[in-house]
């Protein structure tokens, strides 16, 4: 993959009211891990230099989102696809019964969309694991990107 996108494992608090689920922490907290560092690492995995098939590979981009996604840098617009993120949460009957999705994710849009020009948005924290000009020329392959690493530096 060229991006990864999870939930962000450093948020506990979610506003004074509502705390981030250990699951959701624990899953989030496992993807960025695997992404980075973990992800093209060829000393953690020796039996993938000999199988072309399992080849490491390091991703261009890591994006995290929260409620309350500290440090977003950027914004999507979600106007007009967020009744169908309401309709996919109302999925999940066991969680989220008698609740109002609508309002609180409208809610929590709108905050995010405060000074992006958007009425409703989604936030991200996006940290760049391969700069642009090496994603262009080693596509995550991590050898390839050490050699344009160590290129750089000299």
């Amino acid at each position: 993959p060229e991006v990864v996108m999870t939930g962000d494992p450093t948020l506990i608090w979610l506003n004074p009211v509502m705390l981030n689920h250990p699951d959701h922490r624990a899953a989030s907290l496992a993807t960025v891990e695997a992404a980075w560092p973990a992800a093209g690492q060829a000393n953690l995995y020796p039996d993938f230099e000999d199988d072309e098939a399992l080849r490491l590979h390091r991703p261009r981009k890591l994006y995290c989102t929260g409620w309350v996604q500290n440090g977003a840098n950027h914004f999507v617009d979600i106007a007009t696809t967020l009744d169908r993120k309401v309709e996919a949460l109302l999925t999940h009957d066991s969680q989220m019964r008698g609740m109002d999705m609508a309002q609180l994710l409208k809610y929590q849009a709108s905050l995010n969309a405060a000074g992006q020009g958007m009425e409703l948005a989604e936030a991200f924290r996006v940290t760049t694991l391969v700069p642009d000009e090496w994603w262009q020329k080693t596509q995550g392959d991590p050898s390839a990107t050490r050699r344009a690493a160590t290129k750089s530096l000299a």
